[in-house]
């Protein structure tokens, strides 16, 4: 059965709900990718490993902004749902609506890869040196 909406008409026909349906067709695209489930971090990394993975998914399946933080959120689950759920009831109802990616990705690295823990990776790779008698192997 196709969604259908109130368009207004005087006549009170039903219009097929284009936009629900182009977000159902994508939910199911992106199902069948089988994407990651995030529940916590034991590390910092894995939290980046995972938005990396969330937007290889998005590039594949030519996603809109509008709808990668409602897909990325879908596979939330345990501890990280319910870190969303309280964040959410601390924003209000409508900030789930209009919270763009890279505002998710932002509040979601301050929650499990913060700016701290992303400094030291930071100084820590740039302190990586190859020295001259060193081979590549020997460097690796």
């Amino acid at each position: 059965m196709v969604n259908t909406r109130r368009n207004g008409h005087p006549n009170g026909e039903d219009t097929p709900d284009f936009e629900a349906m182009i977000a159902n067709a994508l939910v199911n695209r992106f199902t069948k990718l089988k994407p990651l489930s995030f529940r916590s971090a034991a590390t910092p990394t894995e939290a980046e490993d995972w938005i990396t993975h969330m937007e290889k998914l998005f590039k594949v399946l030519g996603c809109a902004d509008e709808f990668k933080t409602q897909l990325a959120t879908f596979k939330l689950e345990g501890d990280a749902l319910s870190w969303l759920k309280a964040y959410l009831l601390a924003k209000g109802e409508n900030f789930a609506d209009t919270c763009t990616w890279n505002t998710f990705r932002d509040i979601f690295y301050k929650q499990y890869f913060p700016f701290s823990e992303q400094q030291r990776y930071k100084r820590e790779y740039e302190a990586i040196y190859q020295f001259d008698r060193e081979s590549f192997r020997e460097y690796m």
